[in-house]
């Protein structure tokens, strides 16, 4: 596989990891030491277990959260997405 189809490979493996909350994937994919800063806590979460807080805290309003990926253009070194975003019914946001 060369680069750039690694490189979009991941990308997808990340779309499954943030839609499954995959810790497994979520370790493999995200540094430990990268910081993840959000309004759910007053400190900066890391690694793939902080990025996962992150999606768990977003699936106590919307428990069918998903992400889907419909475009995405890669080099060696970069990979751009177009996303749907976000899509989910709102369920509950006193849980919030």
């Amino acid at each position: 596989m060369n680069l750039i189809d690694r490189n979009k490979e991941l990308i997808k493996k990340f779309e499954t990891m943030i839609n499954t909350a995959d810790e497994k994937l979520a370790e493999e994919l995200v540094a430990s030491d990268a910081p993840f800063y959000t309004p759910a806590s007053p400190e900066p979460l890391y690694g793939g277990k902080g990025y996962l807080s992150v999606v768990h805290w977003m699936r106590k309003g919307f428990s069918d959260v998903q992400w889907h990926i419909t475009d995405m253009v890669a080099d060696v070194d970069k990979v751009a997405v177009a996303a749907e975003g976000m899509i989910g019914i709102l369920r509950g946001i006193g849980a919030m």
